[in-house]
């Protein structure tokens, strides 16, 4: 299963995440503004109520597979679990699911919508998993659906299809300033939603540009061509969050740096049809 789903970062105007005052990402719940899903401050939040949008989506193709009229359908609830973290209408955030490790964690997940549809209580459960690469001010997350069930009014349970795609999210406290000397070496992994490989990047700040390569993902290496940095706004279709910062967007690839001296970076890269994402670090 491939990130279909790219990582589209837009260079625009500056807008930037906030970190807490030990400097770690500030995992807090005070980050959404009006309109649901969109988050500032340290948008490291999974909007509860951007999901519920999600399902939404699902919930009317499902009604209208059954042939309900859409005056004959509501959503009354949403329900999700990510790994041992739940949510009844509130957020989920990212960074409480997985602590911060040099590996892709794996976490289940449970999404459930309870649908009123025809005078009837029905139940739509979506079973996927998570795969997430968690640094100290960012992460990487590729949600992917594995089941999705119809419960009916009478408890009786039956398989539907699943979306094949590969939702790729990204949280983290963007870089507020840059800085404005050195250079500096980024390691860490690079992930297509099935191998792993090897990312190694360098970014030399008084220079403003970067270059690196991906190793251990298919048959040759894949270049990151050297590119200038530039301003970005990254939206993650999953929960319509906003990330503003600094980034690098080469031929084939675009990046953004976190932590509040550049610490770390996430991106994906194009190859063909296909999208890896990566995460890396350099040393503080």
């Amino acid at each position: 299963m491939t990130l279909n789903k790219v990582f589209s970062l837009s260079m625009i105007a500056l807008g930037l995440a906030a970190c807490s005052s030990n400097g770690t990402a500030n995992n807090g719940n005070n980050s959404l503004v009006s309109g649901p899903g969109v988050a500032t401050q340290g948008a490291v939040v999974s909007s509860f109520y951007g999901v519920k949008d999600d399902v939404r989506k699902a919930v009317d193709s499902w009604a209208v597979n059954k042939g309900f009229k859409p005056t004959e359908v509501e959503l009354a609830s949403v329900t999700q679990q990510v790994g041992s973290v739940s949510s009844k209408g509130s957020n989920i955030n990212l960074f409480d699911v997985v602590p911060a490790q040099n590996k892709v964690q794996k976490v289940d997940t449970v999404t459930t919508a309870r649908v009123k549809a025809g005078g009837d209580n029905y139940e739509l459960i979506s079973k996927g998993q998570a795969h997430i690469y968690r640094q100290n001010y960012s992460l990487i997350a590729g949600l992917s659906e594995l089941e999705r069930i119809e419960k009916d009014p009478s408890g009786i349970k039956r398989n539907l299809d699943v979306d094949d795609d590969v939702d790729l999210v990204v949280k983290g406290s963007a870089t507020k300033i840059l800085p404005a000397a050195g250079k500096f070496s980024y390691s860490g992994i690079a992930t297509d939603g099935e191998k792993q490989g090897a990312l190694s990047y360098v970014v030399d700040f008084e220079k403003k540009n970067g270059k690196g390569e991906i190793t251990g993902i298919g048959k040759t290496d894949i270049t990151l061509s050297e590119a200038p940095i530039k301003e970005f706004s990254h939206t993650n279709e999953f929960d319509n969050t906003v990330i503003k910062g600094h980034g690098i967007e080469g031929s084939n690839y675009k990046l953004g740096f976190f932590g509040p001296n550049a610490e770390e970076i996430v991106g994906a890269v194009t190859q063909g049809t296909n999208s890896i994402g990566f995460a890396g670090s350099r040393p503080h």
